[in-house]
């Protein structure tokens, strides 16, 4: 062997590790793999950008920061803690900061999509898949029969107000007025921590707010089997009918049609 092949093996046995090496000290290099995330559609509910951050054993929060698509061709890669980690990965939605939504008071859920669970980062390199969920329930009601002329409207109410650090449901007052859309209002609402969502039909008569009915949303909904804790949050369809007396739900095949005594 010639003294300069001697001399570069040499070299490269001194920078590199060897198999005795102390290795806890060292970073995992996590890969996210965004294949799977529709660009479009976050663009279109949101603005473009991902974030993501991770919580460590200990409970440190670290943020991965924000990367547009254009930043990620080659996937997200981000130095961590050799351990198993909670990931999040977020959508940049409007109004939103990060996986940590709190919503005010007064404005409905904004288009919240979120990826969330543990990764174990054990080793030198790791390689994990995104795939976003939608973490908003929209719910359509109609009311049929409630009076000519007048303009009806929902006031929702319960105590689920977003999401936290770690992309679980928060708690916290909750309210919003919804939106009018032809025959129609909808409104966005979080994953809920319990079934106390609560919707009330109101009504103007002249100058003056009226309440029609309150209905207890939250309990019908999961007496008809909704499910919030799944991967993505069913829309929902609810039609009231006061010449029947009949509330109706609608969502993901499921249709229940209950009875109520109407109390003005």
């Amino acid at each position: 062997m010639s003294s300069r092949w001697l001399c570069a093996a040499v070299v490269a046995m001194c920078c590199s590790c060897t198999i005795k090496e102390e290795r806890s000290g060292c970073p995992c290099y996590l890969t996210l793999d965004l294949s799977y995330v529709d660009r479009d559609l976050l663009e279109k509910e949101g603005n473009g950008e991902l974030g993501a951050a991770i919580t460590t054993q200990a409970g440190d929060y670290l943020p991965m920061g924000v990367r547009t698509f254009d930043d990620m061709h080659g996937g997200w890669e981000y130095p961590v803690p050799r351990e198993t980690v909670w990931l999040c990965v977020w959508s940049e939605a409007e109004g939103a900061v990060g996986a940590n939504v709190s919503i005010p008071v007064g404005e409905e859920c904004p288009h919240v999509w979120l990826a969330c669970g543990e990764v174990d980062c054990v080793a030198e390199e790791k390689r994990d898949t995104v795939r976003l969920h939608k973490k908003w329930c929209t719910v359509n009601v109609s009311v049929s029969a409630a009076g000519g002329g007048m303009t009806r409207s929902v006031e929702v109410s319960s105590t689920s107000c977003g999401y936290d650090s770690k992309g679980a449901p928060k708690r916290g007052e909750f309210f919003c007025t919804s939106r009018i859309e032809g025959d129609r209002c909808s409104f966005r609402v979080p994953q809920q921590c319990s079934d106390d969502l609560a919707m009330k039909v109101v009504c103007m008569q002249g100058q003056e707010i009226v309440s029609v009915r309150s209905f207890q949303i939250g309990e019908y909904l999961a007496g008809s089997g909704y499910d919030w804790l799944a991967d993505d949050l069913a829309d929902v369809d609810v039609a009231i009918d006061y010449v029947t007396s009949t509330l109706q739900l609608a969502f993901s095949g499921t249709r229940r049609t209950l009875r109520f005594e109407l109390r003005i």
